[in-house]
C-alpha cells in the first residue's frame, strides 16, 4: 500500500511542504539552531540536549495544561503536598560524590537511589531545566516502566509429571521472580500458590515494604507467573518483588542473591526495549545488561522471556528514493501503521549503527494520525549521545497510527532497527522478524537462558509475537521455546513468552533439585541440552535449541523399604482390610520410581506364634512398579494377635509393619464403614458410618462390649488413588461401637475408617469404599426459553460446571447437543464440545439458521477426577 503521494486542500498542501523539509532541504529552509546545530522546520530542537525524550516536552508544558497532563499520565509519578513529582534517571559525568548529591538536592531532586553512574530521583516539572543546567548532569530521561512480555497443560506437555511422580518438586531451592505486580497473590497462597513467601513489594522508586499485601498494585501479571513456576516446581521457595526501577531492581538482586536464590524469573523487556547496539553489552554500568551480570556473579541462573515483538519490529538499510529525509519501509511508503485501543500505550524505540556515547548520526521518531504528529522524540546525537530515539503514547482513541523515522543530520545508516510494544501485540504492517529481541534478552552472559513461545495447542509452531533472534553479533537467541497459552487461576489464556519464560525457571528448579552443584552456567546447557528440537539447523534464531523438555527423571538409588498402607485387623481367612502395600525408599526420602532400584523384588513374610500362614493372589514376592510394590487378596488363616509381616528386598534391610489381631471365622470385621450414597452430585454431602466391633485381644485380659465399644477414637480417611490416604475428621464411637460424620467431596474419592489400636484393641482398617462425585452444571442462555425468535437470531449458551478445581486438575468439556423436530421425531442436528474457562463457564454461540422447533441441552463430560454430569434441562424455541 503506497500512502505516501496524497491529495491535500491548500492547507494540507502546505503542511506536506513544511513536513518534507528535511535535512538536505535548501538553505534557506533552515535556521541556526541556539545550540550550534541545524533546525529544519520537521523539527526543531530544545537547546537543553539534557532533558530527554517527554521530559523535554514536560519541562516546557504549563502547569495546568492537558498536555502536561497527559504525559504525567503516561509517566511515573508521586504526590508530595500538593505537588506532583515525576521519577527520573540522572546519568552523571562523574560518580555521585557528596557534593553532586548536594547540588542535585539544590535544583530540587529528591535522590532515592544511587548507582556507579546514575541516581534515580523524583523531581517536580518546574525543576527539570534548574536540573539539566548543572554541569556534572550528562541526562535525565524519564524512568520507564516494566513491559510485560504477555500463565497446568505445559507442566504434562514439558515432561513435569514423572517427575514430581519421581519424588522431584524443586524441594530445597530458591526461585526470585521480578515482575511488576502480584495482585491476587493473597487469595492463592495455601492453595495455588505455597502458604509463606518473601516479597519486596515496592510502593514508590528506592522504597518497599515486606508486606505481601503492599504487592496487591492492582497488576496480575506477576500472580500468573508464580502460579506457573509452581505447576512446573511446587515445593520450590518463593522470592517475589516489583521494583520500579532500575536501581531497586538492582537491590531486588542484591536481596535475592544473597537469600541465595538460585533462579530468577524476568518476564519482562527493559522499559525502552534498547539498552545497547544489539550485541548484548551496553557501554553503561547500570544497565539491564548489568541485572543479568549481577544476578549471575550472585549464583542464580537469569530467565528472561524473549518478548513479543516477533511482528512489532523491523531492521533494515536506509531507503529514502525521493530524498525528503523520511525512511520508506518498503517501495515508497513511509508510513508504517499500527491499531491502538482507546487506552493502550504504545512504546516504540529505534537504534542505528552508529557508536553508543558518540553517535554522530541523527535520526527523530514520529507518531502521526493522519497527518498530526501526536509523539515525537528528537533527542540530539551530534556526536554525545546514544544513536537511540523513544516514543511513550497512550492513545486516547482508538484507531490507526503510522510510526515516521526522519532523518535529520548526518549519513544514511546502514542498519536501522525499530522495535514497538502495545498490550495487545503490536502488529505492524511492515515487519522484519528477524532480530526482534528487545534488551536484556540478547544477553551476551552465558548463565541466561532466553525464552520464546510456542502456543500449548501446537507446541511445534512460533507464535507469531514470540520475538527471535539473531543477535547483532550473530549469536544464537532465544535459547529454547516453551509453551504458552497455558491456563492459569488468573488468566485462562496467558499468553507470551511471560508464560514461557517461568515454564522454564521450573524446569530449572528441578534440574537444581536433582543436583544442586550445577552453576548458572551449566543449568543454562543443562535446560538447552534436554529441549526437542525444532526446525534446521539446530540451534536456529526461531527455536534456539527447541521446546523445553525436562527428559527422564534421573535415577536415584533405594536404601530403604516403608510401609504405604500397613496390613490391619481381618477375620480369619478373610482378605486383610489393609492390604500391605511397600515403597521403595530413596536417600531424602522420596520413593524411589526411577532406575533399578525402582523394579526391585519385595518378599513379605509372617510373624506368628501361632503357625499361622500368609497367602496373597500371585505370591509373596512382587515386583516392584515405579518403586512401589503392590499386593492384593492377602489373607491369614488362623485367629491371633501380635502378628507383623516382615518386607525385603535384595540388599535393603528389612522393615515390619505394625501389630495387627485376626479375629475367628465368623466374626464381624473389627472395623467396617459404610457410605450413604455410592454416588452424588456436586455439591451434596455423604454420610460416612463406621462400626467397631467387639473382639478378644491377645495382648490384654478379654473385656466386656463396653470397654471393647464405647468411647473408641476412630479416623476417617481419604484418598484419591486408594494408595496414598489424609485424615479428614476424627469421631468417638457410642456404646454400640457407632459413630458417623459428613463430608462434601469435589471429586470421587475413596474413605476409610482407622482406628490406631489400644491396650485391650487392636488396630483395625475397614476395607475402603468408593464415592463417585458427579459434575454439576447448569445452562443458561441470552434468550429465556421457551421463546419463539426469529430465523437468523443468535443465542448465547452458558454452561457453569462445578466445582472449580484448581492446580493441575483437568478443565472439564461440556458437550452441547441442537436438536430439530423433524414429524414427530427429534433429529440429532449437531453435537459441540467446549472446554470450560478457569470459571468453569463453557459458551456456545448458536445461530437458528432454519425455522422449526429446536431445543439444546448440555452435559459436562467425565473427567479422570469427576463423573459426567446429568443432563441439563432441554430448552426449547421456535424458530419462525
Amino acid at each position: 500500500m503506497r500512502r505516501r503521494r496524497r491529495a491535500f486542500t491548500f492547507t494540507g498542501v502546505m503542511l506536506a511542504v513544511a513536513l518534507a523539509v528535511g535535512p538536505f532541504a535548501a538553505t534557506a529552509a533552515l535556521s541556526a539552531d541556539p545550540a550550534g546545530g541545524p533546525s529544519g522546520v520537521g523539527g526543531p530542537r530544545h537547546p537543553d540536549r539534557v532533558l530527554l525524550g517527554s521530559l523535554r516536552t514536560l519541562a516546557d508544558a504549563d502547569r495546568f495544561s492537558d498536555a502536561r497532563r497527559a504525559k504525567l499520565a503516561e509517566m511515573i509519578t508521586t504526590v508530595q503536598p500538593h505537588r506532583t513529582q515525576v521519577a527520573v534517571t540522572i546519568r552523571l559525568a562523574n560518580g555521585a560524590d557528596a557534593h553532586t548529591l548536594a547540588r542535585l538536592a539544590g535544583s530540587g531532586a529528591r535522590v532515592v537511589n544511587i548507582g556507579s553512574a546514575t541516581v534515580e530521583a523524583y523531581v517536580e516539572p518546574e525543576s527539570l531545566a534548574n536540573l539539566a543546567s548543572l554541569a556534572e548532569v550528562q541526562s535525565v530521561r524519564a524512568i520507564p516502566r516494566r513491559l510485560p512480555s504477555f500463565v497446568s497443560l505445559g507442566v504434562s506437555l514439558q515432561g513435569g509429571p514423572a517427575w514430581h511422580e519421581a519424588g522431584f518438586t524443586g524441594a530445597g531451592v530458591k526461585v526470585g521472580i521480578i515482575d511488576g505486580g502480584f495482585t491476587g497473590l493473597m487469595s492463592r497462597m495455601g492453595n495455588e500458590l505455597p502458604s509463606s513467601v518473601h516479597v519486596q513489594c515496592y510502593t514508590t522508586v528506592g522504597s518497599f515494604s515486606a508486606d505481601p499485601v503492599a504487592c496487591e498494585n492492582g497488576e496480575t501479571h506477576g500472580t500468573a507467573v508464580a502460579e506457573t513456576v509452581i505447576d512446573m516446581a511446587p515445593g520450590v521457595e518463593l522470592y517475589l518483588a516489583d521494583p520500579i526501577s532500575q536501581l531497586d531492581t538492582e537491590q531486588t538482586i542484591a536481596w535475592m542473591t544473597s537469600s541465595g536464590v538460585r533462579i530468577i524469573n524476568a518476564s519482562w523487556s527493559a522499559g525502552y526495549l534498547f539498552d545497547g547496539p544489539g550485541d548484548g553489552t551496553s557501554p553503561y554500568p547500570d544497565s539491564n545488561y548489568a541485572l543479568v551480570d549481577q544476578a549471575v556473579t550472585g549464583g542464580a541462573l537469569w530467565v528472561n522471556s524473549a518478548g513479543n515483538s516477533g511482528h512489532a519490529g523491523w531492521t533494515g538499510s536506509w531507503v529514502d528514493a525521493d530524498n525528503d529525509g523520511l525512511l520508506e519501509w518498503s517501495l515508497d511508503d513511509e508510513f508504517n501503521s499500527l491499531n491502538l485501543a482507546s487506552g493502550e500505550q504504545v512504546v516504540v524505540a529505534i537504534r542505528w549503527a552508529d557508536p553508543w556515547g558518540t553517535a554522530s548520526n541523527d535520526y527523530d521518531l514520529e507518531l502521526r494520525q493522519g497527518l498530526a504528529v501526536v509523539a515525537s522524540s528528537q533527542d540530539r546525537q551530534a556526536g554525545l549521545a546514544d544513536p537511540f530515539e523513544v516514543i511513550e503514547y497512550t492513545a486516547p482513541s482508538a484507531g490507526t497510527y503510522d510510526i515516521v523515522i526522519r532523518r535529520f543530520a548526518g549519513a544514511p545508516t546502514l542498519r536501522m532497527q525499530m522495535l514497538a510494544y502495545a498490550g495487545a501485540f503490536a502488529n505492524l504492517e511492515h515487519q522484519v522478524v528477524a532480530g526482534t529481541l528487545p534488551a536484556p534478552a540478547d544477553s551476551a552472559n552465558p548463565g541466561m537462558v532466553t525464552v520464546g513461545a510456542v502456543n500449548v495447542a501446537s507446541p511445534s509452531s512460533i507464535e507469531p509475537y514470540s520475538s527471535q533472534g539473531p543477535t547483532l553479533d550473530g549469536r544464537i537467541k532465544p535459547d529454547l521455546v516453551a509453551v504458552a497459552c497455558a491456563p492459569t487461576t488468573v488468566d485462562p489464556f496467558f499468553c507470551g513468552t511471560s508464560e514461557s519464560a517461568p515454564f522454564v525457571s521450573g524446569a530449572a528448579a528441578l534440574f537444581l533439585q536433582a543436583d544442586p552443584t550445577l552453576s548458572p552456567t551449566q543449568l543454562a546447557v543443562r535446560l538447552r541440552s534436554t529441549a526437542v528440537p525444532l526446525d534446521t539447523p539446530v540451534p536456529n534464531p526461531t527455536f534456539g535449541w527447541g521446546r523445553l523438555a525436562l527428559g527422564p527423571a534421573p535415577a536415584r538409588p533405594a536404601v530403604g523399604l516403608a510401609f504405604v498402607a500397613p496390613p490391619t485387623g481381618a477375620v480369619a481367612g478373610a482378605a486383610l482390610t489393609g492390604q500391605p502395600t511397600v515403597r521403595l525408599v530413596a536417600s531424602d526420602g522420596a520413593t524411589a520410581s526411577i532406575g533399578p532400584s525402582a523394579t526391585a523384588t519385595v518378599t513379605l513374610a509372617l510373624t506368628s506364634s501361632t503357625g499361622a500362614a500368609l497367602a496373597c493372589d500371585g505370591g509373596l514376592s512382587k515386583p516392584a512398579v515405579g518403586g512401589i510394590a503392590y499386593f492384593a487378596g492377602c489373607t491369614v488363616d488362623r485367629e491371633g494377635g501380635n502378628y507383623t509381616i516382615s518386607a525385603s528386598a535384595p540388599g535393603l534391610p528389612t522393615v515390619l509393619s505394625p501389630e495387627f489381631e485376626i479375629q475367628p471365622v465368623g466374626a464381624p470385621a473389627p472395623l467396617a464403614m459404610a457410605v450413604s450414597a455410592p454416588t452424588i452430585t456436586w455439591s451434596a454431602d455423604v454420610i460416612l458410618a463406621a462400626t467397631l466391633g467387639p473382639g478378644p485381644s491377645a495382648s490384654a485380659a478379654p473385656a466386656g462390649p463396653a470397654a471393647t465399644r464405647g468411647a473408641r477414637t476412630v479416623e476417617f480417611q481419604r484418598s484419591t488413588d486408594g494408595l496414598r490416604w489424609t485424615a479428614i475428621a476424627q469421631a468417638t464411637t457410642d456404646a454400640a461401637g457407632l459413630t458417623s460424620r459428613s463430608n462434601r467431596p469435589a471429586t470421587t474419592l475413596w474413605y476409610r475408617a482407622f482406628f490406631p489400636g489400644a491396650p485391650d484393641l487392636a488396630a483395625a482398617t475397614s476395607y475402603p469404599v468408593k464415592v463417585t462425585v458427579r459434575h454439576r452444571l447448569t445452562m443458561a442462555a441470552s434468550i429465556s426459553a421457551p421463546r419463539t425468535v426469529a430465523a437468523g437470531r443468535t443465542v448465547t449458551f452458558t454452561s457453569t460446571v462445578r466445582p472449580i478445581l484448581s492446580g493441575s486438575s483437568p478443565r472439564p468439556t461440556v458437550t452441547f447437543v441442537v436438536y430439530r423436530k423433524v414429524g414427530a421425531a427429534w433429529v440429532l442436528f449437531r453435537r459441540v464440545d467446549v472446554v470450560a474457562d478457569a470459571n468453569g463457564r463453557a459458551r456456545l454461540v448458536w445461530r437458528f439458521s432454519r425455522a422449526g422447533t429446536w431445543y439444546v441441552r448440555s452435559m459436562a463430560k467425565a473427567t479422570a477426577v469427576n463423573a459426567a454430569s446429568p443432563w441439563s434441562p432441554v430448552a426449547q424455541y421456535v424458530v419462525r
